[in-house]
């Protein structure tokens, strides 16, 4: 998330590290020449969605690793039954 390209009001972009523990008016991180307001630079639209988009998708890449783990988890145990059940005979 940090690695993002936030657009700012100056046309310039800025990676979303810069800004997003900060508040208020600020020097501008790309240009220099003028302030912005970050949380006026974090609600432009083109921005929200862009910090929207990667949230869902790295929500998803979170579930999607989850379901598997649970997967492997399963499998892992039916060849440990199978295994067992072999071992007996």
């Amino acid at each position: 998330m940090d690695l993002l390209e936030i657009r700012l009001d100056c046309d310039q972009t800025t990676l979303y590290q810069n800004l997003k523990d900060k508040w208020g008016r600020i020097q501008c991180p790309a240009c220099k020449d003028h302030t912005i307001d970050v949380d006026q630079c974090l609600s432009m639209l083109y921005n929200k969605e862009l910090i929207l988009r990667n949230k869902i998708e790295l929500d998803l890449d979170k579930n999607l690793k989850d379901e598997l783990m649970i997967k492997l988890d399963d499998q892992f145990g039916k060849v440990v039954n199978q295994i067992e059940l072999q071992c007996e005979f």
